[in-house]
């Protein structure tokens, strides 16, 4: 589940990138030369007040649906420890109900997992575009006091010096925001 979470966080994290490409080919045509800047977003939602309490909250979905898969994991066992123990005693027909529910409850499991790893991947994307959509105003209000034509990420970069590295600004002033924004 936490291969998924980061992957999505991945997906997430290229998708800025690439839009972040795209424009910077964009003021680049227009102006001749751009001032660029580079962002680790992944140190910002590690960094961050809001990314942290979003990670809390999607470990806690984890570890609640972790409790119930173990739930209906043992429930199967215990299905199963008893088919083990009384197959030389029950009927034909009590075997092959106890069969049937053995198959139901691993079908149960499987459709459990599929539902839960939805669930919090669904839970991941929503973290991360509320994190965006509270993150792009503080990066766009920084640029325009810097003077800064293009922000990338550094996940699409083979090298940027770290004087053109503004992730520990952008977690500062993002912070700032937030813990304004609680208090409210």
């Amino acid at each position: 589940m936490k291969r998924k979470m980061w992957a999505v966080l991945l997906c997430f994290t290229l998708g800025m990138s690439l839009t972040s490409l795209v424009h910077a080919q964009e003021v680049s045509q227009q102006k001749g030369s751009a001032r660029v800047a580079v962002i680790d977003i992944r140190r910002v939602v590690q960094g961050s007040l809001m990314g942290q309490k979003m990670t809390k909250e999607i470990q806690a979905l984890q570890q609640k649906q972790l409790q119930k898969l173990q739930k209906l994991e043992g429930e199967l066992k215990q299905l199963q420890k008893k088919y083990q123990e009384q197959a030389a005693i029950l009927s034909q027909d009590a075997l092959t109900e106890l069969q049937q529910r053995i198959r139901q409850k691993a079908r149960e499991i499987d459709r459990f997992r599929e539902d839960a790893e939805a669930k919090i991947q669904d839970q991941v994307r929503m973290n991360l575009q509320k994190l965006e959509s509270a993150l792009r105003p503080i990066i766009a209000e920084y640029c325009a006091q810097k003077n800064i034509d293009i922000v990338l990420d550094t996940e699409v970069i083979t090298f940027a010096r770290t004087t053109v590295d503004i992730t520990d600004d952008i977690i500062q002033l993002f912070n700032k925001k937030y813990s304004q924004g609680n208090q409210q």
